[in-house]
């Protein structure tokens, strides 16, 4: 998510179908409280969880 691939690339390369990827992403967007992937991952940079460059 934090490179800006799309649910189903993400689901490639994790060996997973494209509903357990979404289901994941969704889960993840819940958990930090975010209303979309992208915030989801601006807060895990400031939380410090994702390196940023």
């Amino acid at each position: 998510m934090a490179e800006g691939h799309p649910a189903a690339h993400i689901a490639r390369l994790m060996d997973m179908d494209l509903t357990a990827a979404l289901t994941l992403e969704a889960g993840l967007i819940r958990k930090f409280g975010a209303h979309n992937r992208f915030q989801a991952v601006a807060k895990a940079v400031l939380a410090g969880m994702i390196a940023s460059e």
